[in-house]
């Protein structure tokens, strides 16, 4: 009995694991798109920062997504962040360098996003659940012997 409850604790540090790799690849092959497709260089200044509430059950957190204005062809674009960030780290009138597509200049990569740390974030947390994973087979495995 105990070890098919330790083979199961197993298998969903692993299957939590596997969902995190998945996510963490999908965040970068739409970073490496985003790369690709957008091309022009621009300088944007930072028109508003949206704050929204995030409430779980028993905690809550506030995340800032940053709406960046610039012209296309003497055309103003506003396009808001995809990326939240944790903490305000941008102001209403900060200047930032942007890349956006020329066929669609909504869609924008912005460098100092560092979306990239998202990927990790997502990679790390995977790494601890495999490790988590391996420990319960082994300590399940341990326990067996003793019984």
């Amino acid at each position: 009995m105990i070890i098919a409850i330790v083979i199961g604790v197993s298998c969903l540090f692993w299957i939590i694991a596997a969902i995190l790799f998945v996510c963490a690849k999908g965040v970068d092959r739409r970073i490496s798109k985003s790369k690709k497709d957008c091309v022009e260089k621009t300088t944007a200044i930072v028109v508003d920062v949206e704050e929204v509430y995030k409430r779980n059950v028993d905690t809550y957190n506030y995340t800032w997504y940053p709406a960046y204005e610039f012209y296309v062809n003497g055309e103003r674009v506003v396009q808001k962040s995809v990326i939240g960030t944790g903490k305000n780290s941008v102001q209403t009138g900060q200047q930032t360098i942007l890349y956006y597509n020329p066929e669609n200049p909504h869609m924008i990569y912005v460098p100092a996003e560092n979306q990239t740390s998202v990927s990790t974030i997502l990679k790390i947390i995977g790494i601890a659940f495999v490790i988590c994973g391996c420990l319960a087979g082994i300590i399940g495995f341990v326990v067996s012997k003793n019984m």
